[in-house]
């Protein structure tokens, strides 16, 4: 296999030069100037690890991957935010008037879809009482209709 041409894009002997030492500066200089998050930090982390791997496993250029030893910090789990019912009826009450519209925020409202599902959704995995979906780890499952779901699908398919 050809290796990549790197000396255009990555200065190989200025990268054989980092530390890990140097690593962890950077990300403390990310947490202390840049005043940035943990999840930022553990995407910066992550970034760099992958580069490294690649540049030993992948391009072979180097011999020795120092950012195996980098660690993510430990993300705290985050409380969905949920709309309250007030504003779930506003936002209803907005879109009203494209059958369309009311009919997907019916269904993200009333069938607990993540957003991924729902933008990939077809026509062709919805019946008069059950959806189709594939989520997230490429599972499938099934999702009951409710009946303003029901009523607001038949709506915007009449069309």
């Amino acid at each position: 296999m050809k290796k990549p041409n790197f000396s255009v894009e990555v200065d190989l002997e200025f990268i054989k030069t980092i530390t890990l030492n140097d690593m962890f500066t950077f990300i403390a200089y990310c947490q202390t100037e840049l005043h940035a998050s943990p999840g930022t930090r553990a995407r910066k982390i992550v970034s760099i690890r992958q580069f490294w791997k690649y540049l030993k496993t992948k391009a072979h250029l180097i011999d020795n991957n120092i950012a195996e030893e980098l660690e993510t910090p430990k993300l705290p789990k985050r409380i969905p935010k949920y709309l309250s019912l007030e504003e779930s009826v506003r936002l209803l009450i907005q879109c009203e008037e494209s059958p369309r519209d009311h009919g997907i925020i019916t269904i993200f409202l009333n069938c607990a879809l993540r957003l991924s599902e729902l933008a990939s959704l077809n026509i062709d995995q919805v019946d008069n009482e059950v959806i189709s979906v594939v989520g997230k780890g490429n599972k499938e499952r099934r999702i009951y209709l409710t009946p303003a779901a029901k009523k607001s699908i038949n709506k915007w398919i009449q069309i």
